[in-house]
């Protein structure tokens, strides 16, 4: 099993035990993605608050718009691991490791257990490069760059880095790599047809909303 680690964040003590048995409870041969909520904290590690607990469950229809958990909680089984080692040398760029790591496992056909027991503190500082999702400044934050085109930009990035690694995908979730693409391309009334066919999501009444607007202006 392997660990992510952010050298800023600081793990509480039960966090390797808990993530190694949770793996340890599923088939060894299916590639497993664990992660989980997080107590997102000062630079001082205080003004803890919890991070969002997702209302749907993962999948890749979920990891080609949003990501589910901070690379800072995953652990990955040795299967997982396999897969994920020499796909790394195929795309030339990537947005996130982590978020590709989660579009991976669920592209191929892989579990993910997210678990809403926070088993880290997510220290935020001014150093951080990308930082929670937490709070008002940071979903207007997150607006903005939906609006200035970079999310449109994000998933030219995973798109290109999904189709290096595309013969490792599931039939069904290659034709839904491709749907999206076209997706893209198409204009607003074709966009917003095949984004409700293909069954695109994100987190949450403010995420859902993001991405249909995404789709009405062309910068998804």
């Amino acid at each position: 099993m392997v660990a992510i680690s952010d050298q800023d964040d600081v793990w509480l003590p039960e966090k390797l035990a808990h993530g190694a048995q949770a793996l340890a409870a599923e088939d060894p041969g299916l590639p497993t993605l664990f992660g989980g909520r997080s107590w997102v904290c000062d630079a001082q590690l205080g003004k803890r608050s919890l991070s969002s607990l997702p209302l749907r469950a993962p999948g890749f229809c979920h990891a080609l718009v949003q990501n589910i958990a901070g690379g800072n909680t995953m652990m990955l089984n040795r299967a997982a691991l396999d897969v994920l080692r020499p796909a790394s040398i195929e795309p030339r760029r990537l947005v996130a490791h982590d978020w590709w790591i989660y579009q991976i496992i669920t592209g191929i056909g892989g579990r993910v257990l997210f678990d809403p027991v926070p088993l880290l503190l997510y220290r935020q500082h001014g150093g951080n490069l990308i930082g929670a999702n937490h709070g008002l400044a940071a979903k207007y934050r997150r607006l903005k760059l939906l609006l200035n085109g970079r999310f449109r930009h994000w998933n030219s990035v995973n798109i290109k880095a999904l189709n290096a690694s595309a013969h490792r995908l599931t039939p069904q979730n290659r034709q839904i790599l491709a749907n999206f693409e076209q997706l893209r391309h198409g204009g607003m009334i074709q966009r917003l047809r095949l984004l409700k066919r293909i069954g695109l999501y994100r987190q949450g009444l403010q995420g859902s909303l993001s991405l249909w607007l995404a789709a009405v202006l062309g910068k998804i």
